[in-house]
């Protein structure tokens, strides 16, 4: 089974390829910054909590407000 490719506005997110697109160019994004994106699209059919985020993305919940990306 493949990976769903998210469309959105103008761009495209392909999680598996790890690839956002506005329109046809290609935009970098830290690795953080793109696995925070991909979780909120992958759920966004309801709202997500700050613990949930840092556990699914930081793979932990003992986190303080001072995050790297």
């Amino acid at each position: 089974m493949t990976s769903p490719i998210y469309h959105f506005g103008e761009f495209q997110l392909d999680p598996a390829a790890r690839e956002l697109h506005h329109v046809d160019v290609l935009v970098a994004l830290p690795p953080k910054s793109f696995d925070c994106l991909a979780y909120l699209i992958a759920h966004r059919d309801r709202a997500v909590g700050r613990d949930e985020l840092i556990s699914a993305v930081w793979g932990r919940v003992d986190f303080d407000d001072a995050l790297q990306a």
